[in-house]
């Protein structure tokens, strides 16, 4: 009975055992893959910023092409009204 009874302990600690160590990996796993998301959203975060700046200085450099040409015209004799000659 008492042999029976030991077994029966020593079935359920390794199963409880087991899985316990599955439940580690699997931890481990989800913390690795939460990880990686972060980072990747760190660097998606970087991205659309880069890109604003970008956007930001293609503006700034159009606007500056205008005023140049806005003076050009001028200094030959055209004048541009509401932004058409």
């Amino acid at each position: 009975m008492n042999s029976i009874f030991f077994s029966i302990v020593a079935i359920f600690a390794t199963y409880l055992a087991i899985r316990f160590f599955w439940l580690n990996k699997f931890v481990a796993i989800l913390k690795e893959e939460n990880n990686a998301i972060k980072q990747n959203q760190k660097t998606l975060e970087e991205r659309v910023k880069n890109a604003e700046i970008h956007k930001q200085q293609t503006q700034n450099s159009i606007a500056l092409s205008d005023d140049d040409l806005n003076k050009q015209l001028h200094q030959n004799g055209y004048l541009r009204k509401n932004n058409r000659l």
